[in-house]
């Protein structure tokens, strides 16, 4: 008779052509999992039959044991498999930053999907820029392997559908002279290309950015695996979407400054900082309207020099030695006054050679 029966259903003979055929079902949380069958001779005894009976109650118990350990074995695998799809998913919403944001979706991304290399491009002002690559700090946009990379990347965005290499498919020439020139430059064996689009109320949707996944020592993406890739797009899509609406918001830059220079004070909170900028603006504002309103007597003291409304600057009418100055700076002086006497010696020396002239011709006469 059968062992349990809550777990194994009762068991059954059956005669065709010289055998007898006993059969056992397996059941397993009021659900069959299987059937167990017996066959044996037509002429076997009784007591034969009823040792093979026992034989299948025993079997029956050892395939409920069985599939109740993979049931439990499948579980955890699942518990294992959530558990860390919410760290993942954890990661990538953290921060509303777009750098810290796709360096999350790539390191993270990498980690849980289990993949080589994981690259996150993201669509702005109309084109695709390489953002963040897992296991790289800084990116040189202008390598063979980022300039491929968005080439490609472009392309399947604008056809719109997931490329997959493993899929044995005629593809657009194209497409597939990019996909050469990429396996060239980066070497991978796997490829995944998966635009992430965000859905509109339109209808319409709009490309937030692209996701590339590689694999170097195999060609094909296991069953698990795109089940995890599919999850982490979908935790990419929105995380990338918070980041790109905050990325445009205005004064952003006004926000960050702020922030960072709180933590320069020692203010954990922004929102005290704020209310502690926003009084020192008050107290500021006040002091200027006072300033500006309230009337006050005061001095300056400061040096300086007058100057006259109208300079003249004078010349002599010939090259001499100042010999007297008959006025001072500052004096008043009137039209016609002498200001300085001057000495020619070309004409002091024709002055003499006249004179000479002159009286040496009256003694000669």
């Amino acid at each position: 008779e059968p062992a349990n029966p809550a777990t194994t259903a009762t068991q059954s003979q059956i005669s065709s052509e010289g055998l007898v055929s006993c059969l056992a079902s397996v059941i397993v949380d009021s659900e069959v999992v299987g059937v167990l069958e017996l066959v044996l001779a037509d002429d076997t005894t009784v007591s034969s039959r009823e040792n093979a009976q026992h034989v299948m109650a025993a079997l029956t118990d050892v395939a409920v044991d069985f599939h109740r350990t993979q049931q439990l074995r499948d579980l955890r695998q699942q518990v294992a498999a959530w558990k860390s799809a919410q760290e993942f998913s954890d990661c990538v919403h953290r921060r509303l930053g777009l750098d810290e944001t796709c360096y999350a979706i790539a390191n993270e991304g990498r980690r849980f999907v289990g993949a080589d290399r994981v690259s996150v491009l993201v669509m702005q002002r109309g084109s695709l820029r390489v953002r963040a690559i897992s296991g790289v700090d800084s990116i040189d946009r202008r390598s063979p392997e980022v300039i491929a990379m968005r080439r490609l990347a472009r392309a399947i965005a604008r056809f719109g559908e997931p490329l997959w290499t493993q899929d044995v498919i005629e593809r657009p020439p194209q497409i597939q002279q990019l996909i050469n020139e990429f396996h060239d430059a980066s070497g991978a064996r796997g490829l995944a290309i998966i635009p992430i689009k965000a859905d509109s109320p339109t209808g319409k949707s709009q490309l937030l950015g692209v996701l590339v996944v590689e694999h170097f020592k195999c060609d094909a993406f296991e069953a698990a695996e795109k089940e995890r890739l599919g999850i982490s797009c979908r935790q990419a899509k929105t995380a990338l979407a918070n980041a790109l609406e905050m990325n445009g918001l205005p004064l952003l830059w006004l926000s960050r400054s702020m922030r960072s220079l709180g933590w320069l004070f020692g203010f954990q909170s922004l929102t005290m900082f704020a209310l502690v900028l926003i009084g020192a603006l008050l107290l500021l504002s006040v002091g200027v309207a006072a300033l500006c309103l309230v009337p006050m007597d005061f001095t300056i003291t400061a040096r300086g020099h007058l100057q006259p409304v109208e300079r003249r600057d004078i010349f002599a009418p010939a090259d001499g030695v100042v010999q007297e100055t008959r006025v001072q700076h500052g004096d008043e002086v009137a039209l016609g006054a002498v200001l300085v006497r001057l000495r020619n010696t070309e004409l002091d020396y024709e002055a003499r050679r006249l004179v000479e002239r002159k009286y040496g011709g009256e003694g000669k006469r």
